[in-house]
């Protein structure tokens, strides 16, 4: 009767919190593609360029290797520590063959090393255990055509794919935590094969304004991952192995992006629909629409001196899951929820920087508060509401024209506050080094 009762328990806990796994990811990537918001051009952090001879390709590089040191606390007792490794790293080629032709092609990955370890008092928190992982992240491949020819406006088509160098069966126990999405950022263990074509188009309204909108579809394949240890019952959803098979994603975004002089500005507007996640062929649960929003702004004080700050917004409506008592009958017909068991997220990012000769440094702070707890399918980690600061600083010092070096340095809290879980207090370092190399 006891397993029964937590078998059930853990799929209710499930279907109601797998919600935000699309969200989490968006949120990471509509901060990651806003511009370097300064009044003059830079290179990302962390990236070497070098072109071909007749100016028209660019090839670029970067990597670094980041580390996280976390512990969580419940009052004075730690539950849990927390050691990640992470090491990103890309390649992308940019060029145009011809003046009507822009041809964009990137590939990236990482590797990273994970260590959960429990408390002095693990059996404060159900779900927290011991996990160890050691590997690969999914590789992207990502590729982009751009037509010049036109007067006035751009049209563009890309191809994203996912590819599952990443693998999705984490050691330890069913439902360990092996590090939390919202500060590492790090992508899943291994989320199948996904494809996403994207249709769009650049209006340039002056040279200054430029306006962006387009259309993309995300096709999900499969994946396998652990499942419930027996004793269980024989249903979809509770077997040893379990197959995923996430739902399919239409996006619709426009961006306006403008600068001059000093100033520089962009904002962004994303709005996704999600079809049914399915766990062995049976309804898991669907995501409601997701409807995000983005802005950055930067202004150049004088030569030495620049300032950026970039806000993120994301809300997802309510999900339609199974009811609790349905998956027990072999029923997975899905329901609209009664209450939104979706967070909105916040997001704001502010640095100052310094430039004097070959070193460019200066503070940095992030802030972040994810308002309910989440599932992120990518980590296989729940991801409790909290409220997250980051601060710190960053530095980029060019050896030479060839090679420079980079760094950052920052301290996180963060207060954890789950529903159904008493309040977490999470306390920790990210140290940053990277490099890039010009030829």
């Amino acid at each position: 009767m006891r397993i029964q009762n937590l078998v059930r328990m853990l799929w209710a806990a499930s279907i109601t919190l797998t919600a935000m796994q699309s969200l989490a990811i968006a949120q990471e990537q509509t901060t990651l593609e806003l511009p370097l918001p300064t009044g003059q051009a830079q290179m990302p952090t962390g990236q070497a360029q070098t072109q071909s001879n007749d100016k028209r390709w660019t090839v670029t590089f970067d990597s670094n290797v980041s580390y996280f040191a976390t512990k969580t606390t419940v009052g004075n007792n730690p539950i849990m520590h927390s050691n990640v490794t992470y090491v990103p790293m890309g390649f992308g080629l940019v060029g145009n063959p011809n003046d009507d032709w822009k041809i964009e092609l990137g590939v990236r990955s990482g590797w990273q090393d994970i260590h959960t370890i429990s408390g002095h008092n693990p059996g404060v928190i159900f779900g927290f255990f011991n996990t160890n992982y050691s590997g690969w992240i999914d590789t992207t491949v990502s590729n982009t055509i751009t037509y010049l020819g036109f007067n006035g406006f751009q049209p563009f088509v890309s191809m994203n794919i996912n590819v599952p160098t990443g693998h999705s069966f984490v050691p330890g126990v069913a439902g360990a935590s092996a590090s939390d999405p919202d500060i590492t950022q790090i992508a899943g263990f291994g989320t199948g094969w996904n494809y996403g074509p994207t249709l769009g188009v650049n209006i340039p309204f002056t040279k200054d304004l430029i306006l962006t909108l387009s259309a993309g579809f995300t096709a999900r394949e499969h994946f396998l991952r652990p499942g419930t240890p027996p004793p269980a019952p024989k249903q979809p959803g509770f077997g040893p192995i379990q197959d995923i098979n996430p739902g399919d994603d239409v996006t619709l975004t426009s961006s306006l992006g403008y600068q001059s002089g000093a100033w520089s500005f962009q904002g962004s507007a994303t709005y996704t629909r999600e079809s049914t996640t399915k766990v062995d062929g049976a309804n898991l649960y669907k995501t409601g629409d997701n409807f995000q929003l983005s802005a950055a702004a930067g202004y150049a004080w004088n030569d030495a001196w620049s300032s950026k700050i970039t806000a993120a917004f994301a809300h997802t409506s309510l999900n339609s899951n199974p009811s609790t008592a349905g998956p027990k009958s072999g029923d997975f017909t899905l329901f609209l929820e009664p209450f939104d068991s979706n967070g909105d997220v916040t997001t704001l990012n502010f640095d100052t920087t310094y430039k004097t000769g070959n070193l460019s440094l200066g503070p940095s702070a992030t802030f972040m508060n994810r308002f309910h707890n989440g599932y992120d399918l990518n980590a296989n980690a729940f991801v409790p509401a909290k409220t997250l600061w980051l601060a710190g600083g960053a530095f980029e010092y060019a050896v030479n024209d060839k090679f420079s070096i980079n760094g950052r340095l920052q301290h996180i809290w963060a207060r954890v506050d789950p529903l159904t879980m008493p309040e977490m207090n999470t306390t920790g370092w990210l140290y940053s080094i990277g490099g890039k190399a010009q030829f």
